[in-house]
């Protein structure tokens, strides 16, 4: 990935929101580790049923669904796990809902639905004290792990398992965590997903730090309780509720009771969020101190920290500015990208789909054979990183949490003896969640028949395609994208 420990502690992980926008008009940030957590705000909840209530429960629900649950065909069983699941919420009666919503859980983990397994655990939480829905959804993945037969069974269970990794951090159980990112780096393995397998062998690493952090800020919130004016508390607590928890609205109170000159930037922010503007010039003014925060400590995780809130900050500003402003904002985003940016190389994730107009998809490999001397160039220069394809083209990918940046190099196919592109007429075209996002000119048209490709993605987006329009002729359409990434 990179990163050094010190820069990915507590920073860049799905778990920790610290990319959410808090900004006026900004989406909404609602991360991964908060899914499994207790509610910020929940409503009355109800004492988990008796057993002797549950087996009454049971009885009745298994005599009514006894045919179905002889049910063996994968279809008719996933269809009586959504009816369970829809049944246990809307019922009123707490026994049935609890044994409703457990049996849903169980039946779709035993499909290797996990997203909607999550659902029904959530759905537990949401309605019943004290239920422990980490260590439940654990359980959940562990008997799913026994049930995966192929690669796209393993890489399932592995985000699964990176997804409570994520809940357990934001829990502050540790524990949980260290063993479900340690569960997703092996089923990663399996399922060859090396994108995957790097950012839990990140998170295992990282773990110990943020233990070590969170119990440096338990201190510090025991100093506030006796002097709830002591900068240096404040600011340690404000940090974390900011660039972990997410909670800005409380963050923002701290920092600006703090030291470190963040006091400022908490105060203008503040101001700003209270006054529900969403003038790119006083967006811009926030995020100027701080960026100049972030270039006055020494501190490395705080500088990325700092770096990346005044980044989303300009990114939030950028849309409506104008002129100078514009401008300058530009430039900051320019130089910020990099700084607070982990990188993924596409070409190690494997593809949802993929659908080509001639032939197959092929990753980092010529398609012709090597005896005639045809090879790949960007820049002039020979590129072994690459998605080539003939169009027309769709190549379907899932977006990693927390994505902001996508990025590729359009180019033809050419061959070594002649160095002219091999003439094709196709163009380029990018869908974010079914949204064009993107469209480029004809190729023939770009000088040396190539194009940067540079899109921003917003926050919380699920699938990204990227396309290639052959413009109703086939002829030499095979396309590349060139060296392509998502930045985090």
């Amino acid at each position: 990935m990179g990163k050094t420990l010190a820069e990915m502690a507590l920073c860049g992980f799905a778990a920790l929101g610290i990319f959410g926008s808090p900004y006026v008009g900004a989406q909404p940030a609602v991360p991964a580790a908060q899914d499994l957590q207790p509610p910020q705000a929940p409503g009355q909840k109800s004492p988990i049923p008796s057993d002797t209530e549950i087996k009454l429960a049971e009885k009745e629900i298994r005599e009514v669904y006894k045919d179905e649950y002889k049910i063996t065909d994968p279809a008719k069983k996933k269809a009586f796990a959504d009816k369970l699941l829809t049944n246990g919420r809307a019922a009123t009666n707490n026994a049935q809902k609890y044994v409703l919503l457990r049996e849903a859980s169980n039946t779709l983990a035993d499909l290797l639905e996990l997203n909607n397994a999550h659902d029904a655990v959530k759905a537990m939480r949401d309605n019943f004290d004290s239920f422990n829905s980490l260590d439940t959804y654990d359980k959940l993945l562990s008997a799913a792990q026994k049930k995966t037969k192929t690669k796209e069974d393993a890489g399932k269970v592995a985000e699964a398992y990176m997804q409570l990794a994520d809940n357990a951090v934001g829990d502050k159980n540790y524990k949980i965590a260290l063993s479900s990112a340690k569960s997703a780096e092996t089923i990663g393995k399996k399922a060859g997903d090396a994108s995957l397998v790097d950012k839990a062998g990140d998170l295992i690493k990282a773990i110990p730090e943020i233990e070590k952090e969170y119990s440096i800020v338990k201190k510090a919130e025991d100093t506030l309780k006796l002097n709830p004016n002591d900068p240096e508390a404040n600011t340690i607590v404000g940090k974390y509720l900011a660039f972990v928890d997410n909670d800005w609205d409380a963050a923002l109170k701290l920092l600006s009771k703090g030291s470190n000159g963040v006091s400022k930037a908490a105060e203008q922010e503040i101001t700003l969020r209270s006054g529900g503007s969403d003038n790119p010039e006083s967006i811009a003014q926030v995020a100027d101190l701080w960026y100049e925060q972030s270039n006055k400590i020494t501190n490395v995780l705080d500088k990325k920290r700092f770096a990346t809130h005044a980044f989303e900050l300009y990114q939030q500003a950028q849309p409506k500015a104008t002129g100078l402003t514009k401008d300058k904002i530009d430039k900051r985003i320019s130089e910020l990208e990099k700084k607070v940016s982990s990188e993924i190389d596409i070409t190690t994730i494997t593809p949802q789909s993929v659908i080509a107009g001639w032939g197959k998809l092929f990753i980092n490999e010529d398609l012709i054979s090597k005896n005639t001397k045809r090879t790949l160039r960007v820049n002039g220069t020979p590129c072994n990183n690459y998605l080539l394809i003939h169009a027309p083209s769709t190549i379907t990918y899932k977006i990693p949490p927390k994505t902001r940046l996508f990025s590729a190099i359009g180019a033809s196919y050419e061959t070594e003896e002649s160095g002219k592109p091999i003439e094709g007429s196709f163009k380029y075209i990018i869908l974010i969640d079914g949204n064009k996002v993107y469209e480029s000119k004809p190729l023939s048209s770009y000088p040396n028949h190539e194009v940067s490709i540079k899109i921003r993605i917003p926050l919380q987006s699920n699938e990204i395609q990227l396309k290639i329009d052959d413009l109703g002729n086939k002829d030499a359409d095979h396309s590349i994208w060139a060296y392509p990434r998502f930045f985090q």
